[in-house]
């Protein structure tokens, strides 16, 4: 019972070795005293920059356009060309030889239509000077068939008054010849009639079919003309021409080997169309709006910038987009040089050494009611000045902040204006 005694006695006396004193349990509940400053007093305006790369608008892999071997290659690497300039040429004797075969055809289609049209063009005067005989001939047979019925009237009187002896047999034979006149003038008025009828009908048909055939000549022809094209395009690729102006900076094509489209040939730099790229957060792309001065800085040079894109995307990585910018003024930098964007901000940021890391996020510590709260900057960087759309009233804890957690009591002991 004693050992008993002496064991509480020692736990007890244990217990109050371990107990802070009263004045120490009444020190650690007090509020730590901190000073603040208005967000107001603090937020400026920044200089900003963002690393930045020089690019070209074209850098283009240049193949042959057609299979063949390499009779000349006339640049080199570096050298700078005039767009249309030829770089190389290729093997051209089947080319020129299918092209030659195509004008050929052509000139050939033509004279067939020049002789079909001849033709049609005969067969009209044909058919006009047969019209002419025709319309004369109708015109013959009135007059014809009027002198026959004069004639057959006249012969039909004689013969009575031969019958009735009041004329002689001489009168009787005049009016029957007179009769057989008219008839056969009758009957070869209708006979002329009929032969420019039959005329005119058979040169008609030679006239169409003339203009079948011309328009059948007439769409050989437009088939030649497309190989003649055809023909010329095929020529045309035997060369490997700049399709702008730039430098050369890879060569692949060797004198004498067999050119291939699937292989490239020249690597071909535009070297005055060229941009700037960088990639900017979501609070470099708010301040950028509100700026109209931008500059590109590199080799000590710096030249003047206008946004030409904002690129519609973010990057999963980053947070940032991707955005171009156009050179107002030449530069004569390579491209690929890097450098950065500067301009001067116009939104208030907080400056770098406020943010402070809690829990794997950076923020900045507020005063809020009589106790600190950290307040989450999502687009805050480490050891940057970080946008922000906070009231300028707003109070931050400025002595004592790195010590502070969040939703603990505080004692505002002084505040600056």
């Amino acid at each position: 019972m004693r050992y008993f005694n002496t064991t509480i006695q020692q736990v007890l006396c244990l217990v109050l070795l371990t107990m802070p004193p009263v004045w120490a349990q009444e020190q650690s509940t007090a509020p730590l005293s901190v000073t603040v400053k208005r967000l107001g007093d603090i937020s400026e305006p920044i200089a900003r920059s963002v690393p930045a790369t020089l690019i070209s608008l074209n850098d283009a892999t240049l193949s042959a356009e057609l299979a063949a071997q390499v009779k000349q290659v006339s640049v080199q690497v570096g050298d700078q060309v005039k767009q249309g300039d030829v770089l190389a040429t290729l093997d051209c004797r089947d080319p020129q030889v299918n092209l030659r075969q195509a004008k050929a055809a052509v000139a050939t289609t033509k004279a067939r239509i020049e002789a079909t049209q001849a033709r049609a063009a005969s067969t009209g005067s044909r058919i006009a000077a047969a019209q002419a005989r025709q319309a004369a001939a109708q015109e013959r047979v009135p007059s014809a068939q009027a002198q026959l019925r004069l004639a057959q009237t006249q012969l039909q009187r004689n013969q009575k008054l031969r019958q009735d002896g009041l004329i002689p047999t001489e009168m009787l034979d005049q009016a029957r010849s007179s009769f057989e006149s008219a008839q056969s003038a009758f009957k070869a008025a209708q006979e002329d009639v009929n032969a420019a009828r039959a005329e005119v009908t058979s040169a008609r048909a030679e006239l169409t079919a003339a203009k079948a055939d011309l328009e059948s000549v007439r769409t050989e022809l437009a088939s030649a003309e497309t190989q003649v094209t055809a023909a010329e395009i095929a020529v045309g690729r035997c060369r490997i021409n700049a399709p702008f102006d730039g430098q050369i900076t890879q060569r692949q094509l060797q004198l004498g080997q067999m050119a291939n489209p699937a292989n490239p040939a020249f690597q071909m730099l535009e070297t005055a169309a060229v941009e700037v790229t960088a990639d900017l957060s979501a609070d470099d792309l708010r301040d950028l709006e509100q700026v109209d001065k931008l500059r590109f800085v590199a080799e000590g040079q710096s030249y003047s910038l206008q946004v030409r894109a904002v690129v519609g995307q973010i990057s999963g990585a980053t947070r940032t987009q991707t955005v171009r910018f156009s050179l107002i003024e030449r530069s004569g930098l390579p491209a690929g040089q890097k450098g950065q964007v500067h301009w001067q901000g116009r939104l208030p940021a907080i400056p770098a050494g406020w943010i402070m890391r809690r829990d794997g996020q950076l923020g900045v510590m507020l005063a809020v009611d009589g106790e600190a709260r950290f307040k989450v900057l999502p687009n805050a960087l480490e050891g940057q000045p970080v946008l922000t759309d906070l009231p300028a009233d707003t109070r931050l804890v400025d002595e004592n902040r790195i010590r502070l957690r969040d939703g603990e009591a505080i004692n505002i002991v002084d505040q600056a204006d």
